[in-house]
C-alpha cells in the first residue's frame, strides 16, 4: 500500500485530488491543519506529499524548508503559484486545477519510489505505475451496499495518458453533477451549436457504480481559461441567478469573483497589497498626495485604504462603492484578455464580507470584455463564417436598449434584425464598422438573443423598396445647392477616406454643409503606431495617412470673416449642453518615456478614423461620439481632441453658452499635448471669439 498525504487551504481541492489518485493500492490521506503537517511526517512515512501552495497565509516551499533537516521530506507536489527555484524533492504545478498535470506527476513519482514500504513488504510499489491496474469491472452482482457485490465483464476504463485522464474527468463532472442544484445545474453546459465546448455526457446506466463518491462535497466545476467560454460561465452565473464563488486563475494571479443572486458582489485577488489606492490616481479620482495620506492613516488605524479615504473626507460611502465597483469591473473585464489559465466555480464559496458595497451587472461587464479582448480568432469560435449569415433579434431593440450599452451606430445596425440584409450588408448600410459588428453579434449570440434568420420573397421585395428610396434620396441630396455659409469643398472621393465608410447609395459620402478645413497640417495625420514585438489581435489593418480635408485654397477672406460662425440652433431653441469630456487612464510607457502600443490605443485610431469619415460627411453627432470613443481609450493623442473640437463647434444642436467651456477645455488640453501645433492656435482663436460674443 501507498500513501499519499494532502494538505490543501481550500478543502475542495484537497477532496478532488484525493479523488483523482485514490485506488485500491493507494490510500489517501487529508490533513485539515497545516500546523500539524510536521508532527504527521514524522509519525509514519509517506510516499507522496501534495500541498497548495498557500497554507495559512504562507507559502508551502518555506514552510518545508523551515522543518526539522533531520525529517525525510517525501517527493512533494505543491500545487498553484509562481515558479521559483526549489529543493529537487520539490515539484511545481501552477495550475492548482490541471487535473491531467497532476495525476502524471503522482504517477510518475510514485512509480520512482523505492524507499521502504511503511505497512507490508509484499505489497507491489510501483502498481500506479505507467503499466496500467488490472481490469475492474463496473457491473454489479449483489449488494453493493454490504460490500458483497461482485464484478464482472471487461474494464471500461482505459488508464494512457490521454483517454485514462478524460475518464477519470468525466468520473468526476458525473460525480458532480448529481450534487449540483437547480441554480448551477448547467452553469458550464455550453450548447453544442456553438461550437465551443462538448456537451455534458449522458447520465450513466442504472446498473453501473460510482466510485468513491464524495460525501457533502460542494459542486465544483471548471475547465480551461477561453474569452468564448469565460464569456458564457459569466452569462449562465447571471442568467440562472448563481450564488457562490467563481476562481479564475492565471499565470500571475487568482481572481476570486463572489456571486450573489447572478451579480458578482466582491472581488478578491491573490496580489498582496490593496489596488484601490493605484487604481483611483490612474482613474484621476485622487493625487499621490491623497493616496499617500490615506496609505498613512490605514497603516496607523489599522483599517482598509478605502475606509481610510472616506475618514479623510476625499469620499463618501456611496461613492466608494462606486469606485470599488469600477475597479472590481476592470478586474473581471481583464480576465478577457487571457489565453492560458482555468476557472472553477464553487457554488457552496460565501463572500467573506457582509457588506454589499456594489452589485456589478453582468451584461456590462461582458458588453466590454469581449469589445476590448475579442480578438479574430475568438469571434470565429463564438461566430463561425458571420458575414453571409442573416440575423433576427430574440427581443426588441427597446429591450436590449434597457440591458446592454449599445451605441446609436449599433442600435441602426440591429434595426437590420429580420430583414433581408446579411451582417456585411446591415454593417455597410448602418456605417458601422465590420469588426463591431461581429463583437455586438458575439454578445447577443453569448448572452443567446440573437437566432440566424433565412429571408423570405417579402423580405427581399421590401429589401428592393428600401434600396429605390436611398437612391432617390441620394439624387435629390445632390441636386440641393451648397448653402452660403458652406465652404464649397468638394466631395471626398471615397476611396480615399480613412477607415471605412458606408457604401450604401443612401448614405452620402460628403454633405454640402460640410465645414471649411483649419489650417495646418491634416486632421487625420496620426503617428504611426509604436512597433511591437507581439501585434495587437485589435491592431487595425494598415493605412496610410489619411489626407487632409483639404482643397485648392479659397482666395483671401477680407477681415472678420477668417473665422466660420459657430451653429446655433434656430428658431429661438435654447438647444441643449455638449457633456464633459471623459479621458482615458495614461498609457503605458517605454524605458525612453515614449508611450507604448497597446490595444486601446490601436482600438483608437478605429474611432478617430471613423470620427474624420463622418466629420467630412457633416455627421457632427455620430463623429462627435466616435471622437470621445477614441479620447475615451486615448488621451494622449492632440488630434483626437481637434477633431472632437470641430464636431461640437459645427454642431447646431448645442447652445454656444454651453459649447464654450467645454471647447475651452478640450483647445486647452489640445494645448498641453502639442503647443506648436497651429491647428490647435486656430481652434482657440475660434472659441475666444466665440466666447467675446456671448
Amino acid at each position: 500500500m501507498q500513501n499519499i498525504l494532502v494538505c490543501a487551504q481550500d478543502s475542495v481541492l484537497a477532496k478532488k485530488v484525493r479523488f483523482l489518485l485514490a485506488r485500491d493500492e493507494v490510500d489517501v490521506e487529508i490533513l485539515p491543519r497545516p500546523s500539524q503537517l510536521e508532527r504527521r511526517l514524522k509519525e509514519r512515512p509517506v510516499q507522496l506529499l501534495v500541498l497548495s501552495r498557500s497554507l495559512d497565509g504562507d507559502d508551502a516551499v518555506e514552510i518545508l524548508a523551515r522543518f526539522d533537516p533531520t525529517l525525510a521530506i517525501p517527493q512533494t507536489l505543491v500545487l498553484g503559484g509562481p515558479k521559483t527555484v526549489t529543493a529537487d524533492f520539490i515539484h511545481l504545478i501552477p495550475d492548482p486545477i490541471d487535473t491531467q498535470a497532476i495525476y502524471r506527476k503522482a504517477s510518475e513519482l510514485l512509480s520512482e519510489y523505492t524507499g521502504p514500504e511503511p505497512f507490508s513488504a509484499d505489497e507491489d510499489l510501483t502498481h500506479i505505475a505507467v503499466d496500467p491496474p488490472a481490469p475492474r469491472s463496473t457491473t454489479v452482482k449483489g449488494d453493493v451496499e454490504s460490500g458483497t457485490d461482485e464484478r464482472t465483464g471487461d474494464e471500461e476504463l482505459s488508464f494512457t495518458d490521454v483517454t485514462g485522464l478524460d475518464e477519470i474527468a468525466g468520473r468526476l463532472d458525473q460525480l458532480e453533477s448529481d450534487q449540483l442544484n437547480d441554480q448551477l445545474s448547467d452553469a458550464f453546459d455550453i450548447d453544442e451549436a456553438s461550437g465551443l465546448v462538448p456537451a455534458r455526457p449522458p447520465p450513466p446506466p442504472a446498473n453501473t457504480v460510482k466510485t468513491r463518491p464524495a460525501q457533502n462535497e460542494p459542486p465544483v466545476l471548471g475547465g480551461l481559461l477561453e474569452p468564448a467560454r469565460f464569456a458564457k460561465v459569466l452569462f449562465q452565473c447571471w442568467s440562472k441567478s448563481t450564488t457562490g464563488a467563481l476562481i479564475v486563475a492565471r499565470d500571475h494571479e487568482t481572481l476570486t469573483v463572489h456571486f450573489e443572486k447572478g451579480a458578482p458582489i466582491h472581488v478578491e485577488s491573490s496580489v498582496p497589497g490593496d489596488p484601490l489606492g493605484r487604481a483611483l490616481v490612474m482613474r484621476g479620482r485622487i493625487t499621490e498626495a491623497q493616496y499617500a495620506d490615506g496609505a498613512k492613516r490605514a497603516i496607523e488605524r489599522g483599517i482598509r485604504l478605502g475606509l481610510a479615504l472616506v475618514e479623510l473626507g476625499l469620499f463618501s460611502k456611496e461613492e466608494l462603492g462606486r469606485e470599488l465597483g469600477t475597479s472590481a469591473r476592470e478586474q473581471i473585464v481583464g480576465c478577457f484578455e487571457a489565453r492560458q489559465g482555468a476557472f472553477e466555480f464553487d457554488s457552496k464559496r460565501k463572500a467573506p464580507q457582509n457588506e454589499r458595497p456594489y452589485r456589478l451587472e453582468i451584461a456590462h461587464i461582458l458588453a466590454e470584455g469581449l469589445k476590448r479582448h475579442a480578438d479574430d480568432a475568438v469571434l470565429t469560435e463564438i461566430l463561425g463564417d458571420i458575414n453571409p449569415r442573416y440575423f433576427r433579434l430574440k427581443k426588441s431593440i427597446e429591450s436590449l436598449r434597457s440591458v446592454f450599452p449599445l451605441t446609436q451606430q449599433e442600435t441602426e445596425f440591429l434595426r437590420f434584425s429580420g430583414k433581408a440584409y446579411n451582417v456585411a450588408d446591415a454593417s455597410e448600410v448602418s456605417g458601422l464598422f465590420n469588426k463591431q459588428s461581429h463583437k455586438l453579434l458575439a454578445l447577443l449570440m453569448v448572452c443567446e438573443e440573437v437566432e440566424d434568420f433565412t429571408p423570405g420573397i417579402a423580405e427581399f421585395e421590401s429589401r428592393i423598396r428600401e434600396e429605390r428610396q436611398r437612391s432617390r434620396d441620394l439624387e435629390v441630396q445632390a441636386s440641393v445647392p451648397p448653402s452660403p455659409s458652406a465652404s464649397g469643398l468638394p466631395a471626398i472621393p471615397k476611396k480615399d477616406l480613412p477607415g471605412k465608410a458606408p457604401s450604401s447609395p443612401g448614405l452620402p459620402v460628403a454633405s454640402p454643409s460640410m465645414p471649411p478645413p483649419i489650417p495646418g497640417p491634416a486632421l487625420g495625420s496620426l503617428p504611426p503606431p509604436v512597433p511591437s514585438a507581439t501585434p495587437s489581435p485589435f491592431a487595425p489593418p494598415a493605412f496610410s495617412q489619411p489626407p487632409a480635408f483639404a482643397a485648392p485654397p479659397p482666395p483671401p477672406a477680407p477681415s472678420g470673416e477668417e473665422i466660420p460662425p459657430m451653429p446655433v440652433p434656430a428658431g429661438g431653441d435654447e438647444g441643449v449642453s455638449p457633456r464633459p469630456l471623459v479621458y482615458a487612464k495614461p498609457l503605458p510607457r517605454g524605458p525612453d518615456g515614449s508611450p507604448l502600443e497597446t490595444p486601446e490605443r490601436a482600438l483608437s485610431r478605429e474611432h478617430f478614423q471613423r470620427g474624420v469619415t463622418l466629420l467630412g460627411q457633416g455627421n457632427f453627432a455620430s463623429a462627435e461620439e466616435a471622437f470621445r470613443d477614441a479620447v475615451a481609450l486615448c488621451s494622449e493623442e492632440h488630434v483626437y481632441l481637434i477633431g472632437l473640437a470641430r464636431a461640437i463647434y459645427y454642431n447646431p444642436a448645442y447652445q454656444a453658452g454651453g459649447k464654450v467651456p467645454v471647447l475651452k477645455a478640450i483647445v486647452g488640453r489640445a494645448g498641453q499635448l502639442a503647443p506648436e501645433d497651429k491647428r490647435v492656435a486656430t481652434l482657440k482663436g475660434w472659441v475666444d471669439h466665440a466666447e467675446a460674443q456671448l
